[in-house]
């Protein structure tokens, strides 16, 4: 339905959407979710801003798209209560987003976090192009620097964050796909590989290498495949890995990081 209509409702924003990029999930909100919580623990000690008399912005919608990587199953958006007016928001990050895709994750983080800058990178121009468009539409385009690149490839760190939503499906699990997804959605966006996780440990090494210190690193996973990249992700040297479960209780964002 997102690509007949041609946008997509993702965090308190309203994303264009085309069959160049993966419509932005529910679960999707969870890697959001994880992220600002780690830069919440990291810049706990900035004090709050003078209070705005300006609301709290927009409240969020519920996703209504399947997830692609289980498609019988779906789980509401998160709806939990934004931290709005704390300091930690006001630090000066600097956020990558690998294969950002329509722009989702981190326009979302940009929304959040008035003084951050950050890089969305993708190997197809048609989708940057998507991401672009997002980024004027959401009036962030002066903080979001959008490059064609083959994940990280030329990208130069160090950053505060990272974060990821890359392709996780099994390569035979495709054809079982809803068809809205299936036949919709660019199978480079979708397509992990025999396992699932095939992306991961170029991610994993990418993030190593570009994370500033005490930086944090966030990847959307598939719901069944939490053990085995938490495993990837300590083989590859990560110090601190933990789990972060979708609102139905899966598992559904890894985030790590390196000493």
């Amino acid at each position: 339905m997102s690509q007949i209509l041609g946008t997509k409702a993702f965090w308190t924003l309203d994303l264009a959407v085309t069959p160049d990029v993966l419509t932005p999930r529910a679960d999707t909100e969870t890697v959001v979710e994880a992220a600002l919580s780690e830069l919440a623990s990291r810049f706990a000690n900035i004090p709050p801003p003078r209070p705005s008399p300006r609301g709290e912005g927009a409240l969020r919608r519920a996703a209504q798209t399947p997830d692609a990587d289980r498609p019988a199953e779906r789980s509401p958006s998160p709806r939990g209560e934004g931290r709005g007016g704390v300091g930690w928001k006001n630090a000066p990050v600097r956020i990558l987003d690998i294969g950002t895709g329509s722009g989702a994750i981190l326009l979302a983080l940009l929304s959040e976090l008035p003084n951050a800058t950050g890089i969305g990178t993708d190997s197809s121009p048609e989708a940057l192009a998507v991401a672009r468009e997002n980024a004027e539409a959401c009036g962030l385009a002066a903080r979001a620097e959008l490059i064609e690149t083959d994940w990280a490839d030329g990208v130069e760190g160090p950053f505060d964050l990272v974060v990821s939503n890359p392709p996780y499906i099994a390569t035979a699990v495709i054809d079982a796909l809803e068809p809205e997804v299936r036949d919709h959605e660019p199978r480079a966006a979708l397509d992990g590989g025999p396992d699932g996780l095939a992306a991961y440990p170029g991610l994993f090494d990418a993030a190593r290498a570009l994370l500033a210190p005490g930086g944090a690193a966030v990847f959307e996973i598939g719901w069944d495949q939490g053990a085995q990249a938490a495993a990837l992700a300590e083989a590859a040297g990560a110090a601190h890995i933990r789990l972060q479960r979708d609102l139905a209780g899966r598992d559904r964002a890894l985030v790590l990081s390196f000493l």
